[in-house]
């Protein structure tokens, strides 16, 4: 059996899981085209800073965030 993993995807800013993207309806069948697998950065909102931060997986927020503390360390 193949095993699924979810992307997670957070706000680029402060790694807040509380993100929104917007998607494509159908006007005349209401279906939403899924595209979860890449996001439109210009399109997203972090509801906890309020703005369009842009998002990123979660993987990719925490490569972003332990470079910066091995910067800082320097």
């Amino acid at each position: 059996m193949i095993e699924y993993t979810p992307i997670i995807w957070v706000c680029k800013k402060c790694g807040s899981h509380e993100v929104e993207t917007k998607q494509w309806v159908d006007c005349n069948t209401e279906r939403i085209s899924w595209q979860l697998d890449r996001i439109d950065n210009s399109d997203t909102w972090c509801r906890r800073c309020e703005n369009h931060n842009g998002c990123v997986t979660q993987s990719e927020f925490d490569e972003i965030l332990e470079n910066k503390t091995t910067d800082n360390v320097q």
